[in-house]
């Protein structure tokens, strides 16, 4: 009995530590999907371009940080937790990577200075480089030619077979007319093989098209509505040189004026080419969202049953 409530406890012991693991994983996977990624951008346009970008994700345990100077220097910093990785310590690196070339260069020079300093020739050695040394005469090679004429002896029994394997040749018989049809290849029967549809068509004889084009529609307005920013601020004036085209910009600017109302403010510029003024935009992701609008539009029928489809290779 000992042994069992012993045994027992230990299970107890075992399914709470399984337990408090599952649902730490839960939770963490819950904080990934839910904790949403928040996103500000700044940008500014009158003589120069300026600009400001702000990532943060986890509570700002992640953050990615990108700016834009006057001088179109581009300085940026991530962070991972307590891990800094910043656009001045790349700067610091080359910095430290062009004095250390320049300070092995400077040794390398003063080393040869010194070497040529060390090194004097002496009088005998001058006098040594003065002697030319002598030619050499090099025998001439003795050549003998050596003329040997060889007679190859060849028994008569080989050159009568030779004449009886040359007579058999010539005497072989000619080939039969049926011989001749046996030998020629036999023609192949054409096959009628049906033809392949096009992409087009295979396109069309999917079932339930409307369904599934309206589902399509459906996920990217959602897809759009959780990445689009929340509040904007614009005040800009546009011209883009040609008249018609700064009109298309404005209608289409009134078209959407309802949505972010007295925050965007755009003034048409109809002399020629202008873009200036300052832009805001701030937003936020979240990914479970994203990833629900995802498989809503996959479990939905008719685009589930396609894709069994494509899966078995039915269609396309």
């Amino acid at each position: 009995m000992n042994i069992l409530l012993i045994l027992l406890g230990l299970l107890k012991i075992i399914g709470i530590i399984i337990g408090v693991i599952i649902a730490l994983i839960l939770l963490i996977v819950l904080i990934i999907l839910l904790t949403p990624i928040k996103y500000y951008i700044e940008l500014e346009r009158y003589d120069n371009i300026k600009g400001n970008a702000e990532v943060k994700w986890l509570f700002g345990a992640v953050r990615f940080i990108v700016s834009i100077t006057d001088d179109f220097d581009f300085k940026y910093s991530f962070r991972i937790f307590h891990k800094k990785f910043n656009s001045d310590d790349e700067i610091k690196e080359n910095e430290k990577v062009s004095k250390t070339v320049e300070t092995m260069e400077k040794k390398t020079e003063v080393k040869k200075e010194t070497v040529k300093q060390e090194y004097k020739k002496t009088d005998s050695e001058k006098q040594n480089e003065n002697i030319k040394p002598e030619k050499i005469e090099k025998p001439e090679k003795i050549s003998e030619d050596k003329n040997t004429n060889t007679v190859k002896r060849v028994k008569v029994s080989d050159i009568e077979n030779k004449i009886e394997n040359t007579e058999k040749e010539n005497k072989k018989p000619v080939n039969t007319e049926k011989e001749i049809e046996k030998t020629k290849p036999k023609k192949s029967k054409k096959v009628n093989k049906p033809k392949e549809k096009s992409i087009f068509e295979k396109i069309m004889d999917i079932p339930d098209k409307k369904e599934i084009l309206k589902a399509s529609i459906k996920l990217i307005k959602r897809l759009f509505k959780g990445v689009l920013p929340k509040n904007i601020f614009v005040d800009m004036e546009i011209g883009l040189g040609d008249p018609a085209m700064t009109g298309y910009v404005m209608g289409a600017y009134g078209a959407g004026k309802s949505y972010y109302g007295k925050s965007v403010n755009i003034t048409p510029y109809f002399e020629g080419f202008k873009i200036q003024g300052i832009f805001k935009a701030k937003g936020r992701i979240i990914i479970g969202k994203l990833i629900f609008d995802i498989l809503r539009f996959v479990f939905t029928k008719p685009v589930f049953n396609l894709i069994k489809n494509i899966l078995k290779g039915n269609v396309i």
